[in-house]
Parts: C-alpha cells; structure tokens; sequence
C-alpha cells in the first residue's frame, strides 16, 4: 500500500533537476502531505542550486481524497506565470503518474512516483511547453522520522 500521500507525512527530497539544455542541478526540498476531511494538500518546497544562484520552487497541490479502491483523484494548483493548473493522478500497483495542464496555456507536467518501499520513493518528472521538454528530474522522496 501506498505511504506517499495517503499518510500525513514529511518527506525530504534530493536528486537532480535538469534545465532545457540538459544542464544537472543539484535538487533538494521537503514536501509535506496533509489531509483535512475534505482535501488532501501537498505542499513542496526545492532548492534548485543553479551555479548563478539558488532558486526555490514551491507548489501547493490540493488533492481530492481517495477512497476504497479509487484509482485516481483529481488534483490542483495555482501557479503565478501559468494560471491555475489542474489533473489527475492515478495508481496502479507500486506507480503513481501525476499528469496536470495549465488552463490558460501550453503548459503540461507528468511525474512518475515508484514506491520502493514504505518509506522511499523514486520520482521522476517532465515539463513540457509548446511540445518542448522545458526540464525534468529525478529525485528520491525518503519519508522524514
């Protein structure tokens, strides 16, 4: 069974993010998972330690609860250069694939989550524009004692 969203929890992130010139940036963060009777929230905070400076990158999804043996909820967030910015995810087996589009442009995102155990996944992401990949990365969610 899943730990990553359906436990309120800390995970602390660390891995790679890549820019559209394929250039690797040292990515950490935290993202933390809290559920209220109605949403869900995931909220995530990276440092992103570009060699000119850091940029932090922060996110706030709310999800819609899922129960029994949904396979998917909806999700949402607001971005400021985007709009507002809605998907889905979905579960199959030890996967979770979070797909969202902006509604006011081009703008897409699909991430994979593989559950490697209880407490650590493994995430890897897209952003897309225009059809152009825009950035990607590869991290490793360990959930925080």
């Amino acid at each position: 069974m899943h730990t990553f969203l359906f436990q309120e929890s800390t995970w602390l992130v660390k891995g790679l993010y890549y820019d559209n010139n394929e250039n690797k940036i040292k990515a950490e963060g935290q993202i933390n998972i809290i559920h209220d009777p109605q949403t869900w929230y995931i909220e995530q905070k990276y440092n992103l330690y570009h060699p000119e400076k850091e940029v932090i990158h922060t996110t706030n999804f709310s999800v819609s609860p899922i129960e029994g043996l949904d396979e998917s909820a909806a999700l949402s967030t607001y971005h400021p250069e985007q709009g507002s910015i809605n998907g889905t995810i979905f579960i199959m087996e030890n996967t979770m694939m979070l797909k969202y589009k902006a509604e006011n442009s081009d703008f897409n995102s699909v991430e994979m989550l593989t559950q490697l155990s209880t407490e650590v996944y493994e995430c890897k992401g897209f952003c897309i524009e225009d059809n152009i990949k825009k950035s990607s990365w590869s991290l490793r969610l360990t959930m925080s004692r």
